[in-house]
């Protein structure tokens, strides 16, 4: 008997161990740019694309789509540049790739950083990792506009569990509440890479004093190990709610750090005209 307990004790050394170590310091930043500032460089950050994305773009038909895509992929290449202390006469050697189930990720030097983005009608937003993440690590980021939701009932009942609903329903500011759930959940299903290939109403999210959490998800996904962000922010008179997901098996502690697009923009800019 003593032999059996000092053997599960032994066996629990490694696990007592790694959970006593520091946790792992990830540094997420993010950045995003007004759809009308896109129209307005449309031109100069057109020469931010490669031939494949070029070619893409146009398939687009509706330009708000269009400007979109473009808004995306280039705020996509300055935040790397910006972040990898790469000269923009090198930003031909940033490359956004996708995995099997369609995450992308800046890909330079052979090592693939995680990306997410989002848009809606007015903002594109990005995140990115400095740091090449192990595989277990899922980023995923949704921004949503603030605004009247008609029919909010019935559409909580498309998206939202029964005590997702309730929240919703019984909340001060019910159309708020509902952007704040249904943002996490784009974020979280972005992370997991699956997108609208699983159902809204499988996972259910927690806000209990504001600290996000998630209580039931489909068989597969972790429960554990998720950590959720919300950012309210108002620009150009939209205010604009941002949701990031981020899951790891080990230990990390998360820092949010925001870039001004317009900081990268002007720089760019300058350099190149």
């Amino acid at each position: 008997m003593l032999k059996q307990r000092l053997s599960v004790w032994l066996n629990q050394i490694p696990a007592v161990m790694a959970w006593n170590k520091k946790p792992q310091q990830i540094s997420i930043y993010l950045s995003q740019i007004a759809t009308a500032e896109v129209a307005q460089h449309r031109n100069h950050l057109l020469s931010l694309l490669d031939q494949g994305e070029t070619s893409r773009l146009h398939q687009y038909q509706h330009l708000g789509d269009q400007q979109r895509f473009l808004g995306g992929r280039a705020l996509s290449k300055l935040l790397a540049a910006q972040l990898f202390q790469l000269p923009f006469t090198q930003i031909h050697q940033i490359h956004i790739v996708r995995d099997q189930l369609g995450k992308p990720s800046i890909q330079l030097n052979q090592t693939n950083y995680p990306l997410s983005l989002s848009h809606n009608e007015h903002q594109v937003l990005v995140a990115l990792s400095r740091q090449a993440l192990s595989q277990d690590c899922k980023l995923g980021v949704d921004i949503e506009a603030h605004g009247i939701i008609p029919d909010l009932e019935n559409l909580c009942a498309t998206v939202c569990t029964a005590a997702e609903s309730q929240d919703i329903l019984s909340h001060p500011d019910p159309a708020t509440r509902f952007i704040a759930y249904w943002s996490l959940k784009e974020a979280l299903l972005k992370a997991l890479g699956m997108g609208y290939r699983l159902d809204p109403l499988q996972f259910s999210l927690s806000l209990k004093q504001d600290r996000p959490c998630l209580i039931s998800a489909p068989e597969g996904v972790p429960l554990n190990g998720w950590q959720f962000h919300l950012h309210t922010c108002t620009s150009d008179q939209h205010t604009q709610q941002l949701a990031i997901a981020f899951h790891s098996t080990h230990r990390s502690q998360l820092q949010i750090q925001q870039l001004p697009a317009a900081a990268l923009l002007e720089h760019y800019l300058n350099e190149t005209r």
